[in-house]
């Protein structure tokens, strides 16, 4: 019984590893290729955009849905096996360590994306938005089970029709709102300003999901049951998705306009809104990550050890592959004859300027040298993780 719960964990370390390599390639794209954030190109776009392209990014997609939903399936086993141990609040270990999410959003992982010491401008992603709804999380655990997944499933189903809500971004409702929902610029006054770019409401509902998938992965649970329930909740996502896309009238405020068939329609059709992330963007990305859970459970290929060395050291892999993959960039450019002058740390994470793109062979490229960089590093930073396992400070890293 224990190698059977060992390996079904391992699935989802698996996944997890999975994401966060192909998370690594899609900001490998942002500073190595002319569609980087400081160009302003949009990589879905199909003016601005090429098939090869356009596949990189939406790939990517991937990466924040399926870690916040499993992130949440992992705060279910841990609700579980909190039962087990007396004297351990889950609550307060959630609060804090979204908090410590938070914190280092703003600071260490700021600095990691722009390299600007003055935090003119303050981005508010992926870390934010699991770190608020686990602070979210640390009450929600406490309602049954059943009422918490329904809530997910009521945030994913319906949170788009608040998208007409448009309060001023200067008052008090705007700013509360892009917080919760809409996103976009909040002016701290002179010359700072915070972009949330993962408005939290709709990932806690992604979050709620996977907490209420949490029973799946149980010891008790058959691993036949399992995937059977996976691959029927992955169908039914996937098609749910492509019915509503058809119509064109719901669940993403971006339609699709072209002639159906032609090469912009294609474009437009999967171009689905991830800030914040719509519900077809949810049904098709969960609906795939359901799938690649069921493969990953009997996964084995030469590439298994670097997946679980990754998804078992996650936030310590996001920290360490921002500051490594900016330090590169920046290199390139000066090898390549590049100034200090040229590169605007004031905007945009510090991206590379447009003229010093390698292409989008050349993202693979650094993309697999980064990965090589960084697998000894997180191995090593694994082994001190489970050599101290029992140490508190070790599960906020």
């Amino acid at each position: 019984m224990q190698s059977v719960k060992s390996h079904r964990i391992e699935s989802i370390d698996l996944l997890r590893g999975f994401v966060m390599v192909v998370m690594l390639l899609d900001h490998a794209r942002d500073f190595f290729h002319f569609g980087n954030i400081t160009a302003n190109l949009n990589p879905l776009n199909p003016v601005e955009s090429s098939v090869p392209v356009y596949l990189t990014r939406w790939i990517t997609h991937l990466c924040a849905p399926t870690f916040v939903a499993l992130a949440g399936i992992s705060i279910f086993l841990q609700l579980e096996k909190s039962k087990s141990k007396p004297g351990f609040s889950l609550s307060s270990f959630l609060l804090t360590r979204g908090i410590w999410f938070i914190f280092l959003e703003l600071t260490i992982i700021h600095f990691g994306w722009s390299f600007n010491p003055l935090f003119q401008v303050f981005y508010l992603q992926v870390i934010w938005a699991i770190g608020i709804s686990m602070v979210c999380m640390a009450a929600l655990i406490h309602l049954p089970w059943k009422l918490a997944f329904g809530l997910g499933v009521l945030i994913t189903l319906l949170h788009n029709l608040s998208d007409s809500f448009e309060p001023e971004a200067i008052n008090l409702t705007g700013i509360v709102w892009a917080f919760l929902h809409e996103g976009g610029r909040i002016f701290l006054g002179g010359e700072r300003l915070m972009y949330v770019a993962y408005p939290f409401i709709p990932w806690l509902g992604i979050m709620l999901l996977g907490f209420g998938a949490g029973p799946l992965f149980l010891a008790s649970t058959k691993a036949e049951y399992r995937n059977r329930i996976l691959k029927i909740t992955g169908f039914s996502f996937l098609l749910s998705f492509l019915a509503i896309r058809i119509f064109n009238q719901f669940g993403d405020p971006n339609p699709w306009k072209s002639i159906p068939g032609s090469r912009s329609f294609w474009f437009e059709f999967f171009d689905l809104d991830k800030y914040p992330p719509s519900l077809l963007f949810a049904l098709a990305t969960l609906g795939i990550g359901c799938f690649l859970l069921i493969f990953f459970e009997k996964y084995r290929s030469p590439f298994r050890r670097a997946f679980l060395v990754f998804g078992r050291v996650p936030f310590f892999f996001y920290v360490l592959h921002l500051y490594l993959i900016h330090i590169v960039a920046l290199l390139a450019v000066f090898i390549r004859g590049g100034t200090m002058q040229e590169i605007n740390f004031n905007d945009n994470f510090g991206g590379i300027p447009p003229g010093y793109d390698f292409g989008i062979a050349g993202v693979y490229v650094f993309w697999l040298v980064c990965l090589l960089l960084l697998f000894p590093v997180c191995s090593w930073f694994e082994k001190v993780k489970a050599a101290r396992k029992d140490s508190w400070w070790i599960s906020y890293l």
